[in-house]
């Protein structure tokens, strides 16, 4: 895929916030379907661009990664147990920021956008009420969705929740559902097509970090080099 950063800049920017280790360990990641961010290829080889972060830094740092590939709210209870070890693509939230340790320095910045079918037309956050909206579910959208919006705007309409983005196209593109919620990068996905239009509806702007199990605690900044995992 097309490299929009470097790599190289975001390593050394990230690189101290990671597991660091003087030999070889094994680091569980979690892979969900998120195009162009983070997704599985035809051959089922994890790809995108915090894959292309992580491959650098297994690189540099000797890991051997073991990627775990399943449906967004599934690696995050993973996560939360302690089956995985990162979840990249997590947007910040004060919850999860509670719930997950968080790398210092956010890879990129993406905010929510409504996307509709080709045929429909939308051009007011408002224009949401009566609507069935998808979202996928454990997501950020889903929460800010089902809350905030409601009491921001005084109106109503029906959350849908979908465990991938593949199943909440599916059913917009059928007639289930009104729009679909999901961030910026969506408009880059395979699943953005002549089919789907984007919409001139933003809103949240947020960070987006790694994810890491809460029992590994940074306590450092990106000039520090000590250990992810204090009890390593």
């Amino acid at each position: 895929m097309a490299k929009w950063i470097n790599i190289t800049a975001i390593f050394l920017l990230l690189a101290p916030v990671f597991l660091r280790s003087q030999n070889q360990r094994t680091v569980r990641v979690g892979v969900y379907q998120n195009r162009p961010k983070i997704f599985t290829d035809s051959k089922g080889i994890p790809q995108g661009l915090f894959i292309d972060i992580v491959e650098e830094i297994a690189k540099a740092e000797s890991w051997k990664i073991e990627y775990t590939v399943g449906e967004w709210v599934d690696l995050k209870k993973g996560l939360s147990e302690g089956k995985i070890d990162i979840l990249p693509d997590m947007a910040y939230s004060v919850e999860r920021d509670s719930l997950f340790s968080l790398n210092k320095i956010p890879v990129i910045e993406s905010w929510l956008e409504v996307f509709v079918s080709y045929s429909d037309s939308m051009s007011s956050i408002l224009e949401l009420s009566n609507k069935k909206i998808g979202v996928l579910v454990g997501s950020i959208q889903e929460g800010y969705l089902k809350k905030e919006i409601k009491n921001q705007f005084k109106i109503e309409y029906t959350v849908v929740d979908f465990p991938s983005y593949t199943e909440s196209i599916e059913a917009l593109k059928d007639g289930k559902i009104d729009a679909v919620i999901a961030d910026r990068f969506f408009y880059y996905s395979d699943l953005f097509d002549k089919d789907v239009k984007a919409t001139n509806i933003v809103f949240r702007p947020t960070q987006i970090y790694f994810a890491f199990a809460k029992k590994k605690k940074p306590g450092f900044d990106v000039k520090g080099g000590q250990k992810l995992n204090q009890n390593d």
